[in-house]
């Protein structure tokens, strides 16, 4: 008798180390787990109670056997929601996950980021900003370069709308960090030293007919920042610039005429964007 509970409970140890080895339940999503080309929910990770997953895309040609750049992509409002494919496919990811014609998009946003959006919880306007979430925000990228094989010294971070908003309070909260930022039409709340981008590269994309964020923030960040920290902006009209004018400006501010609030699909739909996020590093 003593024999056969011995064997159960050998039986039973074996069982759970075999189990151990896989992720826990709830870890990935639909049961899968991450791989090459492929985008899944990671619930892992996690600090507090407002971020409660995220999506992770790894680049088609993923190996752990190098480190890779990671975009930090923050959802406008319209994501915040309680189900979480509502942060699935925007941003970069939704370029990384689609069929684009631009072939130099294509490579560009599919080999070679780590791409992560994270998803928050419904919640009242100014308790759900992204800016007061850089415990959560930065637990997640340490679980990406820790898992992952994500390149510590090249975080890029990117918002569209309220993520715009909380892109420039990440540049600040998390700015020992972050390689680059790329707002889009957002606001500058949880900013309140400008000198946090005396050494990071910064690329603002802003419609003029915006009236759910005011172009002119973006004006007054950009203006801001020069007179703070002695650095010129390029000003321009289109994503559109050579690779020399990519690598000679770390500070871009590009002006959507006649653009309303959706700035991020002539920004993320660019090659030009990836290229220059490419050559900033930490």
């Amino acid at each position: 008798m003593i024999l056969t509970k011995l064997k159960q409970a050998i039986l039973l140890g074996c069982l759970f180390l075999s189990l151990a080895s896989f992720p826990s339940k709830g870890q990935y999503s639909a049961g899968d787990t991450p791989q090459a080309g492929k985008q899944v929910n990671i619930r892992e990770g996690l600090v507090g109670d407002v971020i409660d997953n995220y999506w992770i895309y790894l680049p088609r040609n993923f190996d752990d056997s190098r480190s890779w750049p990671i975009i930090l992509f923050l959802q406008g409002g319209n994501g915040i929601s309680p189900d979480s494919t509502t942060s699935k496919i925007s941003g970069p990811a939704r370029f990384a996950l689609a069929d684009n014609k631009d072939k130099l998009l294509d490579s560009y946003v599919k080999d070679s980021f780590i791409i992560i959006n994270p998803h928050m919880r419904p919640g009242s306007y100014w308790e759900r900003q992204w800016y007061q979430q850089y415990s959560s925000l930065s637990s997640i990228l340490d679980h990406a370069l820790e898992n992952f094989a994500g390149d510590p010294g090249r975080i890029y971070v990117t918002g569209l709308s309220r993520g715009g908003n909380g892109t420039w309070g990440v540049a600040q909260s998390l700015n020992s960090r972050i390689a680059a930022v790329l707002p889009v039409c957002g606001l500058t709340h949880g900013l309140t030293d400008y000198t946090c981008f005396k050494d990071l590269p910064v690329w603002i994309t802003h419609g003029t007919d915006d009236q759910t964020h005011t172009y002119e923030a973006s004006l007054a960040a950009a203006d801001s920042i020069e007179e703070v920290n002695g650095v010129k902006f390029l000003r321009n009209t289109s994503i559109s610039l050579t690779t020399e004018e990519l690598a000679g400006h770390k500070y871009i501010f590009t002006t959507f005429e006649g653009n309303g609030h959706n700035a991020w699909t002539p920004t993320y739909s660019r090659a030009e964007i990836y290229a220059w996020l490419l050559m900033q590093t930490k």
